[in-house]
């Protein structure tokens, strides 16, 4: 038996991030929708949700103190370490912010051939750069610096970074609802299922452009929900991590699918058709099984080939369902023989004689192919 889903109804919601209502303070990426038209399903019936389109604006900083990443301590302590003024920069704005920064005791230069930051200490004391604390690792992962341990660096001595650098410290974005209940979506943070609705990804787009979400620019996906009724709901947008998205005011719009199916199982069709064939006798049998449109586009004398090799044609057809191939009147001469008694004799003009097709051996090889897979569709359903 397969299991198929009707779809019965469609609907859906739009949203502007100005016109719900807000749960954080400072945020407008975490909101609440109350529908006064609520949207239900029956019994036995599933609904899914998609997020069917979306502009945000890239308006958040990859590098501030709400994501973590403006900081590096050192020797324990920010006021002898580095911080960032929150905001986005490439890799020269970066070099160059840590150069001027004078309670830093490192200079920094990029190599634009490994993609690594090396980091030289030219004051005539020994310090420590606390990479492993949580205030410094996110700077520090993003500069491409190991977070696990802290780096002493002696009076003139240097340090680069263990992997290249990476300044999006944002990858993805997701859609997260904590009041409704997914039941489809599980994640390797938590090895287990969580309230995502949808994912993001930051494509073809930067810092202060707009980001247009199609859902079939990846692969289009449905949460499927346990709710009944679809009345009261919340929505957040995170990064990979969880942090909320912080988009400085901005604004921006996204669209909900909503889609009410009726699962319900039914056997599998028979592939045979239901055209029947007359015997001599009044009875009938089934038919061949149908052409199909592979071979249904081949040449005529192709056509018969496949059909006269896949099914065979019982003694008891009809002589109108049986293909006959072209006669040919090669004409006839009478002459005398031997005993006064007249004859016939056969005779052939060249020029009458039906020569064979001329093949264009530079499309035999597709011809071949797409005989063998007629065959093997025909030896399939057969």
């Amino acid at each position: 038996m397969d299991t198929v889903r009707q779809l019965e109804q469609t609907y859906e919601i739009h949203i502007r991030s100005s016109e719900v209502t807000q749960q954080k303070d400072g945020f407008n990426t975490n909101f609440t929708v109350e529908l006064e038209a609520g949207i239900s399903r029956q019994e036995g019936m599933e609904m899914h949700l998609s997020v069917s389109s979306a502009a945000i604006p890239w308006s958040w900083y990859s590098f501030c103190a709400h994501l973590g990443t403006n900081q590096l301590l050192v020797d324990g302590f920010s006021i002898s370490g580095l911080t960032l003024v929150d905001g986005n920069y490439d890799i020269y704005e970066l070099v160059a912010a840590i150069n001027a920064d004078a309670s830093f005791k490192y200079d920094a230069s990029f190599d634009v051939n490994s993609l690594k930051i090396t980091l030289v200490n030219n004051n005539s004391t020994e310090y420590t750069i606390n990479f492993s604390s949580t205030a410094s690792q996110g700077l520090a992962k993003a500069m491409g610096f190991n977070t696990q341990v802290d780096k002493t660096i002696a009076a003139g001595g240097s340090i680069t970074s263990d992997n290249a650098v990476n300044l999006q410290t944002i990858h993805s974005l997701f859609f997260h609802s904590r009041k409704l209940s997914v039941a489809n979506v599980i994640t390797t943070q938590l090895g287990n299922f969580e309230t995502i609705l949808d994912k993001i990804p930051l494509v073809n787009v930067a810092p202060s452009g707009i980001i247009h979400y199609d859902p079939y620019q990846t692969a289009p996906f449905r949460a499927v929900l346990n709710q009944s009724e679809l009345k009261m709901f919340d929505i957040s947008i995170r990064d990979q991590n969880g942090l909320l998205l912080q988009l400085n005011g901005c604004e921006y719009e996204m669209t909900l699918l909503v889609e009410i199916k009726y699962p319900q199982s039914r056997p599998k069709q028979n592939l045979r058709p239901a055209r029947r064939i007359n015997r001599d006798d009044g009875s009938t049998r089934p038919g061949p099984p149908p052409v199909p449109a592979l071979v249904s586009s081949l040449p005529a004398n192709k056509r018969r080939a496949v059909m006269s090799t896949s099914s065979s044609v019982d003694e008891d057809l009809n002589a109108s369902d049986v293909v006959k191939p072209p006669v040919v009147d090669l004409g006839m001469k009478e002459t005398s023989g031997g005993g006064g008694v007249a004859t016939r004799v056969h005779h052939t003009d060249l020029d009458t004689v039906i020569k064979p097709p001329v093949v264009d051996l530079s499309e035999a090889n597709d011809e071949s192919n797409q005989i063998s897979e007629a065959m093997d569709y025909l030896e399939d359903i057969m």
